[in-house]
């Protein structure tokens, strides 16, 4: 899988998200190119944390992918040198999808090396950890 299809992905990913005003899709690829999780924001009651299974504070569609993905002991070696991919869609274009603080935090803490996200333009900005 290249970039353009993760976007892509993102995407479809987001205009799934259902009963919520803001929709974001996150999608997190290896250095192959390689599908390693993906995920969506979730409403504050339905939020799970993937790993321990208990309620967690992010709710943000990078840190689901991120725990889906530390979820399954085959992926958490993956995650190193990866790129996540967030997107926010408004009804015709991309919106702003800068990630937080804590979503940098969290994905450089499992290895993740680059986060590409939808930005106030409609374009696609990046962000090498």
């Amino acid at each position: 899988m290249n970039v353009y299809d993760a976007i892509e992905m993102a995407t479809a990913v987001a205009k799934d998200v259902y009963n919520y005003k803001s929709k974001h899709g996150a999608v997190i690829i290896s250095e192959s190119g390689e599908l390693i999780s993906i995920g969506h924001n979730m409403k504050k009651h339905n939020r799970r944390n993937y790993l321990y299974g208990y309620s967690t504070p992010y709710d943000h569609a990078e840190a689901n992918a991120i725990f889906k993905a530390l979820s399954n002991p085959k992926l958490i070696k993956k995650l190193k040198g990866s790129t996540l991919i967030v997107v926010r869609i408004g009804k015709t274009k991309l919106k702003n999808s800068y990630p937080c603080k804590h979503c940098i935090e969290l994905a450089t803490t499992v290895g993740i090396s680059k986060i590409m996200y939808s930005n106030v333009r409609g374009n696609i900005g990046s962000l090498s950890l």
